[in-house]
């Protein structure tokens, strides 16, 4: 502030030198009425000791300057004395004071951006060197005396991550720091990364919500209350970039929402269900339940809900068992059969009614696998593109594979590549023992007391009494059925059928259901979320 009244004393003076040589030097009664009138305004701008905007900090006294100016040009429209004339000595005196301190200021940045030295290598976020990068796409800033230079696409993926942060969709921007010493930019640092992402020759793409906030002056309040609608829609439009655990919350919102309104479609997802799996089949229907969910107006809201309906009922329609878990005895073959198939992409010969699971979704600890989302798309080298959509398929039959696997017989060669690859070492198994194995335990105690009846005849007569005791009570008991008395196929098919069986009568899955067209009528309630918009 006393570097701008020194240059306007400075231009004051200069300018009435050039008054008084020019245009006054045959009237001074002019000359001073003239003086008179422009010492009203320059009376601010003169340093003196007792003015009360000494104490202004420079933000305040900017305002200060730009206020006095305007209050002279527009709101003294009563005072005679303010024509024309007096207007553009008073904008040139104004203006020659503001070209001259920004003039000092370039300098100054000049001089600071020469003499000071980075505090290391200057790298980007990914600890790239910048000296390898081109230098259209770096930018030098200066923050608390310490010189740092950025990759400009660093600096934009900040500002928008700050600008657009939500907490439960409800927009709470936050300021933009520098990630080095997490300090917020200043306003001189942020226009200068305004206009360098505007001037620069590589024509990046400004982004919108930096845009709309420096049209806000970089103010955050005035920026959050004017720019709701478009901050929400920058965060439904790039909802890739939640993280993982903010897109498993939506999505699990999403189905039990879904699942809420309706008996006949539902999506039934296993607690063990692999995340990463149900991440990528559920993302691509993430955007559109945000937009069903948080759009702002009511025809989009009903607009969304029908689109988001329709595609999780064909998505059930398609993916009846999808999310299930299915106990089975022969998971090792299975396992190794699917890896063969899916990564190896050794060619089997399977009905199209058969589920044969990928790897990631079987389970070895916990000897089960799960139903994940079936491609049975109806390709053929002669289609019909009337009848494209009028096939009727087999129902799936995710309980066909274990057949598959009892009748398959591995080759040399798949053999060997599960030897090198997919080989699973055989936890030690433990003998299921009957319950008659007892009495041959009992004989054996009566042939080791009848060894001893030598040396104690007191104690091989107690025993062979007891022990004959429990011969009888054995003799007398009915025989028992153990899983001994079983084979090991019969078993396994014996546990299968208990578990479809199961499965089958829980009554949620209805393969009667051959309906090709959704009915829309009741759409706009169904997806009703509770409460959240």
């Amino acid at each position: 502030m006393f570097t701008f009244e020194k240059i306007f004393k400075r231009e004051f003076q200069i300018e009435n030198d050039k008054s008084l040589d020019k245009m006054f030097e045959n009237d001074k009664s002019l000359y001073t009425l003239s003086l008179s009138n422009i010492l009203l305004f320059t009376e601010h701008f003169v340093p003196r000791i007792f003015k009360t905007s000494n104490n202004y900090s420079w933000e305040k006294y900017i305002k200060y300057k730009f206020f006095t100016l305007n209050n002279f040009l527009q709101n003294n429209s009563n005072c005679n004395y303010i024509d024309d004339e007096y207007k553009e000595r008073i904008l040139s005196l104004f203006s020659n004071t503001q070209r001259h301190i920004m003039a000092l200021y370039r300098f100054k940045n000049i001089c600071l951006f020469k003499t000071k030295k980075y505090l290391g290598q200057p790298q980007d976020l990914q600890f790239n060197l910048l000296s390898e990068m081109p230098s259209v796409y770096t930018i030098n800033i200066i923050q608390s005396g310490i010189k740092y230079q950025f990759l400009i696409f660093d600096l934009i993926r900040i500002i928008n991550t700050s600008l657009s942060y939500e907490y439960n969709f409800f927009t709470d921007p936050k300021e933009i720091k520098n990630p080095w010493n997490n300090i917020p930019f200043s306003k001189d640092n942020l226009y200068n990364i305004y206009y360098f992402i505007k001037n620069t020759t590589t024509h990046i793409n400004m982004p919108i919500l930096f845009s709309r906030f420096f049209q806000s002056n970089f103010c955050l309040t005035h920026f959050e209350d004017h720019n709701q609608l478009i901050i929400k829609k920058y965060i439904i439009e790039n909802c890739h970039t939640f993280n993982n655990v903010k897109k498993l919350s939506h999505i699990y919102n999403m189905i039990e929402i879904f699942n809420s309104k309706r008996i006949k479609y539902r999506i039934n997802i296993d607690d063990g269900f692999p995340e990463n799996i149900l991440l990528e089949i559920m993302e691509p229907y993430l955007k559109t339940y945000l937009l069903a969910t948080y759009s702002y107006e009511d025809d989009l809201l009903i607009k969304y809900r029908n689109i988001l309906t329709n595609k999780l009922r064909a998505f059930h329609k398609n993916n009846a068992f999808f999310g299930r878990k299915i106990i089975s005895l022969q998971l090792r073959n299975l396992y190794y059969l699917s890896c063969l198939y899916y990564n190896e992409k050794i060619k089997l010969v399977l009905p199209d009614n058969v589920y044969l699971p990928p790897p990631e979704l079987i389970s070895l600890d916990c000897k089960c696998y799960y139903i994940g989302q079936t491609d049975r798309s109806t390709f053929s080298a002669m289609p019909e593109f009337e009848n494209d959509n009028k096939q009727i398929q087999s129902p799936l039959d995710i309980g066909g594979i274990i057949i598959v696997i009892k009748n398959y017989i591995f080759t040399d060669e798949q053999k060997t590549i599960i030897q090198e690859k997919y080989q699973i070492n055989k936890p030690e198994r433990t003998e299921l023992m009957s319950v008659n194995t007892n009495t041959n335990i009992n004989n054996t105690n009566i042939n080791n007391t009848n060894i001893n009846n030598s040396n104690s005849n007191s104690n091989s007569n107690s025993n062979s009494n007891s022990n004959s005791n429990e011969d009888n009570s054995d003799d007398d008991s009915e025989p028992h059925l153990t899983f001994n008395d079983l084979s090991n196929n019969e078993l396994d098919r014996l546990i299968e059928l208990l578990h479809f069986d199961q499965l089958f009568q829980d009554g949620s899955v209805n393969e009667d259901d051959n309906e090709d067209e959704f009915e829309n009528e009741d759409t706009e309630e169904d997806f009703m979320s509770d409460g959240s918009v």
